[in-house]
């Protein structure tokens, strides 16, 4: 008898990109069905009106702490591997400038709000509740990067379990805070339990920390500067990404009112979930591209059959269930939504493209191509949805993604794709001086 440990399935399983590639889409898929049952309670204990601010102030607030990690989450996946002895200085460094700058954000954010949010005003209403707004997204910051920190360590597994947590608190936490805060109770059952899981996981962090060796296989140790140098580069491609995300829920709520708001967040973050599959085997990628610097290619290729195996069949689902899964929530979340959740199911294959070229990107530490990718995105879709979302409605802004993500993945494809086929990367990585003044040329 063939067992388990002989057979192809844990070979496969012990290839490491695939490991913790699977790890991470794990965790996704734990987060999205727990999610699923969070937005559906919320959609029957809040009114449509309500629910469309409250999880508009959720998308903010996320959005806020993403433009403050200054690229730092991909920074941490790049860094980590190679850090040896200065990796708590380097996890803890990124942890307090992406959390001090979130907080900054979010109060600016809340000073604008007459200019920018006028329907958000709510959030000022009280001290505490804007106290809450701006310390849940410096903690959204650090949540953010403590995942990345895991994947640097080589312990992707403990995420799924994190994230297990967060959504099972956020549910328990969701009917109580409706009735004290019927407004606001959905936000808050979302940020509220962000504090108590980047306490738990980094302690673990902590421990792990500090059995890391003082030197890192022969490699020379990268310095914190490294990874700002690196990091800055990768947010100023990554913000035109972030503002792709954060944009289209603000231009639907000005555009179309509180209800057609609630109907795109909900299939937005439905959809967003089928993304996030080939983002997260992309931060494997470039994690693992760094302990197996001249396997690059290899491993482009077993993340590239890895995230299509994983993303179309879920988008296939998803457009068969797509009507009966809206049903579920608000009355009228079918009807409105279901063409868009569709399309941006579509979006998810060309998005495979695009974080798995922009992944290898990163790893061989090419920014400047990043940049125009990312760049690019942004402009098409975010010009696309402004454009359609008049006379397509919430439409518009699925088929917005679903061509920038087309455009963007084929001319990867085109201009480097040829590379992916080759069987060795020359390893030219974390050579030290040379590496460095690339990085000084970039940023």
């Amino acid at each position: 008898m063939i067992t388990l440990r002989s057979g192809p399935l844990q070979r496969l399983a012990e290839i490491p990109v695939v490991k913790s590639g699977l790890s991470l889409v794990a965790s996704t898929g734990t987060t999205a069905g727990l999610g699923l049952v969070f937005w559906m309670l919320a959609a029957r204990l809040y009114t449509k009106e309500d629910f469309g601010v409250a999880s508009t102030a959720v998308t903010t607030m996320m959005m806020l702490a993403d433009v403050s990690l200054l690229g730092l989450r991909t920074g941490l996946v790049r860094f980590v591997p190679g850090a040896g002895s200065r990796t708590g200085a380097l996890i803890a460094s990124a942890y307090g400038v992406a959390a001090g700058l979130a907080g900054v954000a979010a109060l600016i954010f809340l000073g604008g709000l007459g200019l920018w949010a006028p329907e958000l005003s709510g959030l000022r209403d009280t001290a505490v509740l804007a106290v809450i707004f701006v310390t849940a997204a410096a903690a959204w910051a650090v949540f953010m990067l403590q995942d990345s920190a895991l994947v640097g360590l080589h312990r992707a597994p403990w995420i799924p379990i994190e994230n297990a947590l967060f959504g099972l608190a956020k549910i328990a936490l969701l009917l109580p805070l409706a009735r004290v805060a019927p407004t606001y109770g959905l936000f808050l059952a979302w940020a509220l339990p962000v504090f108590s899981s980047i306490v738990a996981i980094n302690i673990l962090v902590r421990r792990e920390v500090q059995v890391r060796p003082d030197a890192s296989d022969g490699r020379v140790q990268r310095t914190r500067n490294d990874m700002f140098r690196y990091s800055l580069a990768d947010w100023t491609a990554s913000f035109a990404r972030l503002a792709t995300y954060g944009v289209p829920p603000l231009l639907v709520l000005g555009s179309l009112g509180r209800a057609h708001a609630g109907y795109f967040n909900v299939a937005w973050l439905m959809a967003f979930t089928t993304f996030l599959i080939s983002t997260n085997v992309a931060d494997a990628l470039l994690a693992e591209s760094s302990y197996e610097q001249d396997q690059l290619n290899r491993t482009t290729r077993q993340a590239l059959v890895l995230s299509m195996a994983l993303a179309v069949p879920a988008a296939l689902v998803g457009l068969v269930a797509a009507p009966f899964i809206l049903q579920l929530f608000q009355p009228g979340a079918a009807e409105h939504a279901t063409p868009l959740l569709r399309v941006l199911l579509v979006a998810a294959v060309p998005n495979v493209l695009v974080q798995i070229g922009i992944g290898r990107l990163r790893a061989q530490e090419r920014m400047r191509l990043v940049i125009v990718a990312e760049t690019v995105l942004a402009v098409v879709v975010l010009g696309l949805a402004v454009a359609l979302l008049g006379p397509f409605g919430l439409l518009g802004v699925g088929w917005a993604w679903l061509l920038g993500l087309t455009v963007v993945g084929c001319g990867l494809v085109a201009s480097e794709g040829r590379h992916w086929l080759k069987d060795a990367e020359p390893s030219s990585l974390g050579s030290g001086e040379p590496e460095t003044r690339a990085l000084e040329a970039m940023v």
